[in-house]
């Protein structure tokens, strides 16, 4: 059928420009281009890659948290976490996170990763990925070593009076490190996103001991499905926080919306938009000490229900012990 619009094209071509009707030969250059965009490009996109969160596992590319602050001390974070699969799969890890200064408080290195992972795979689970038996070795359990992600965060604009917020902006990689690609656990392919924050923080007690922050974030966040194609995504989120003393709690809804939902056929198989509701509190023990838990409830084409706990340790490398610390997650 492509051959054949080509052809007519190329024919019609051949008579116009021995007519030397310029007019004429202005709209078949049109009629052209729009054939040849519709032969290579949208036949291309008609069916979804099926490279999204709904088809592996919970750590293929979770949603971004927001960022809405900058720390000055050096964060170390060890986490375990249990993810239950609405599809009968059950995840377990360990992972790994460090919040770096650079030279000030104002920028931030982020580094974190699974360091290991202990998955079990439902025959439900299975199916709906596309893997069907024979199964691949490890495909019903097994272990390994998840993606690597590191980010950027920069504080643009620092909080002051009654109007000016906190706004913070964000540059995120994601690599392709992880393994598991045929078993639906990791793609193989990496990523990245950029987002900006914009948070405002309001005192509850002339003490200032109670504090009510508010964050809205929006950014832009892509992944390779192959070779040559990509499926880019419009990330979105909010966040509310109550500090009171040395606990702390905070209410985020999030999510990210990629275009194969909106583009390919047929786009209910897409699942390329995953967002969820999280809820965290913490505890700090003093300056160095803080423990803290997690429950996620996802939605939509992230099916997984996150429950966190684990705890950071704090290490003044800026020397900033007399300077007031800046709100950190």
């Amino acid at each position: 059928m492509e051959k054949f619009r080509i052809n007519n094209l190329i024919y019609r071509l051949r008579n116009y420009l021995k007519s030397y009707n310029v007019v004429r030969l202005s709209s078949l250059m049109m009629m052209c281009s729009m054939g040849l965009f519709s032969v290579c490009f949208t036949s291309d996109a008609a069916e979804p890659s099926y490279v999204s969160p709904y088809y592996f596992g919970p750590n293929a590319f979770p949603i971004p948290e927001i960022v809405d602050s900058t720390s000055s001390t050096l964060n170390i974070e060890v986490s375990s976490n249990y993810f239950n699969g609405r599809r009968g799969d059950k995840t377990w890890d360990v992972t790994l996170k460090a919040i770096i200064p650079l030279w000030s408080d104002r920028v931030n290195l982020c580094i974190w990763l699974p360091a290991m992972e202990w998955y079990r795979h439902s025959t439900q689970y299975l199916e709906s990925c596309n893997i069907l038996p024979p199964y691949p070795d490890n495909a019903e359990r097994g272990s390994l070593t998840g993606d690597v992600y590191v980010t950027t965060n920069m504080l643009i604009l620092r909080e002051s009076g009654k109007l000016c917020p906190d706004i913070l902006l964000r540059a995120g990689l994601k690599t392709a490190s992880g393994g598991g690609s045929t078993i639906a656990r990791y793609y193989d392919c990496p990523g990245y996103f950029f987002d900006a924050a914009i948070s405002k923080t309001l005192s509850l007690s002339k003490s200032n001991d109670i504090r009510l922050r508010f964050s809205l974030a929006s950014g832009f966040l892509c992944w390779q499905t192959d070779k040559d194609k990509q499926n880019d995504a419009v990330m979105f989120g909010v966040k509310v926080k109550l500090d009171w003393k040395k606990f702390a709690i905070s209410e985020c809804f999030s999510g990210y919306s990629g275009w194969e939902h909106l583009a390919t056929n047929p786009s209910h198989l897409a699942h390329d938009f995953p967002m969820s509701f999280k809820t965290q509190a913490s505890y700090s023990f003093n300056n160095k000490w803080s423990v803290f838990g997690i429950y996620e409830h996802g939605l939509s084409d992230y099916p997984y229900n996150h429950f966190g706990i684990g705890a950071t340790y704090k290490i003044d490398i800026l020397k900033k012990k007399d300077k007031a610390e800046l709100p950190h997650k």
